[in-house]
């Protein structure tokens, strides 16, 4: 008989489900018919790739990372990994704004480590005991005490005050938009406590991975790999091939669940009135909308969901004519610092950052706006949203010419919020769905935000379902 399978949602985390879960079919010689069900008019979620005017708008994220690998091997087993374009090698630097003005992270400093001593000597933007609190880091014991702790705690301890305020806050709150000390190392964050750990300090596990990655053979001429991937034609390429692959299955966009059920079978019920039946359904959902829909049917996973946190974000692409946009230092764009009032979290130099995403000449921005600045724009009007932008970017860019065009995104609770104890909030949600075999859940809001993680928590999900696909058919057969 043939297995039916339903996952809801057609982001990158249930398109991968789906696809790995075809793959662990074939392999097993299981027939499965799967069913995607989107409730948006496309596919790929928050990755939305846009062509305008000669240049491609990355609405939502415009790359993900080479590091933990299961991106890049998805590219791989897709047929994709000859099409990945890394970050341009000269622009690779990223610029801190301080006091309306932009000063480049200089060589040897990775994320929040001076990886080399010399390093220290081109960080304008700190105070010289704050320099020196860095250079002791190494010198920090590590903490040994068990529990959650924040990220601005961990900055905090290792590095000091300012560093946290001043790098701390702007590098990893751009990334999660929240305050680093409401957010948990150890969901957001846990190489950072396996490093400490480790080496005993993050400046010495830095440099242990940078001596390693120097090891590698690299071709005469040949630049170090980027740690930043996408595509010629932008992210929606490994939606696209997705889709292309999944062609055997039933994918719809506009399909709106609007609830499920349980009896002999999941019951999943589309508005209009449509029901699917299924052996197994998987939520790929933010976990409001997962909860939304298991109020009914599985309360106690709806209310273990309810808690985990979400933000919204906004994001602002901006386009010059050649010639008229801003003189743009070398790098791949700057993040702003909240001490300064800034109001944005940073902007990407997107013509600098990737080839072919303007004209010849022309520039193309992409400012991102979140936190309380963010909730303030959600229901203002695009342009407000554009103005607010372009007022924020004349400050450091020096902008004196009207763009071609300004394009506004908005993404209302797509970022998951990892507050301290989140780990303890995913343990009871994964407690709860021993209750509802069949039953399974995808998607940010657990152990990873970014592509990379959605994907392997997606792949991992697809695991689970055909081994429980697997032992039912066994069970039937009575093996």
């Amino acid at each position: 008989m043939t297995k039916k399978v339903v996952i809801v949602g057609g982001g990158i985390s249930g398109l991968t489900a789906a696809y790995r879960l075809s793959e662990l079919m074939r392999e097993r010689k299981t027939a499965v018919r799967i069913h995607v069900l989107e409730a948006a008019e496309r596919f790929g979620g928050v990755i939305e790739s846009t062509p305008q005017d000669g240049f491609l708008l990355e609405r939502g994220p415009d790359c993900f990372t080479a590091e933990p690998p299961h991106a890049v091997n998805l590219c791989k087993r897709l047929g994709l990994e000859k099409e990945l374009v890394g970050v341009s090698p000269e622009n690779r630097r990223l610029h801190l704004c301080h006091n309306g003005r932009l000063f480049p992270f200089p060589d040897g400093f990775q994320l929040i480590a001076p990886v080399k001593a010399s390093s220290l000597l081109h960080l304008p933007f700190l105070s010289l005991s704050a320099v020196i609190r860095m250079a002791c880091e190494p010198l920090i014991p590590p903490r040994n005490s068990p529990g959650d702790e924040s990220l601005g705690a961990l900055i905090r301890r290792r590095f000091g005050g300012e560093v946290a305020e001043r790098i701390g806050q702007p590098l990893f709150g751009s990334i999660f938009s929240c305050d680093i000390d409401t957010l948990s190392v150890q969901a957001a964050f846990p190489r950072f406590a396996e490093m400490e750990t480790k080496y005993g300090s993050l400046v010495a596990a830095f440099r242990a991975i940078a001596k390693k990655h120097a090891a590698k053979q690299v071709k005469p001429g040949e630049r170090p790999p980027s740690i930043f991937y996408t595509f010629a034609d932008g992210l929606q390429t490994l939606v696209d091939r997705l889709v292309e692959k999944l062609k055997e299955s039933d994918l719809r966009t506009s399909a709106e669940v609007e609830s499920i059920g349980r009896g002999t079978s999941w019951e999943v019920t589309l508005k209009g009135g449509e029901r699917l039946e299924a052996d197994a359904v998987c939520l790929a959902l933010p976990s409001f909308c997962s909860a939304k829909l298991l109020t009914g049917i599985a309360p106690e996973t709806a209310h273990a969901l309810k808690p985990v946190a979400r933000k919204s974000m906004i994001t602002v692409n901006i386009g010059f004519a050649a010639g008229d946009g801003p003189s743009l230092p070398a790098g791949s764009g700057f993040i702003g610092s909240p001490k300064d009032k800034f109001e944005i979290l940073g902007c990407t130099f997107s013509s600098q950052k990737f080839s072919s995403r303007a004209p010849e000449g022309s520039s193309l921005l992409r400012v991102f706006i979140g936190g309380t600045s963010c909730e303030a724009l959600l229901s203002a009007s695009d342009t407000e949203i554009g103005d607010f932008a372009l007022e924020k970017l004349r400050t450091v860019l020096k902008i004196v010419t009207g763009p071609l065009f300004v394009t506004v995104s908005r993404y209302r609770g797509v970022m998951p919020h990892y507050q301290l104890g989140h780990l303890d909030r995913v343990a009871a949600i994964e407690g709860s769905l021993r209750e509802s075999p069949g039953l399974y859940l995808a998607g940010n809001s657990f152990r990873g935000a970014g592509i990379p993680a959605c994907i392997e928590r997606a792949e991992a999900t697809a695991v689970s379902m055909a081994e429980f696909i697997t032992f039912f058919e066994m069970s039937l057969k009575g093996v």
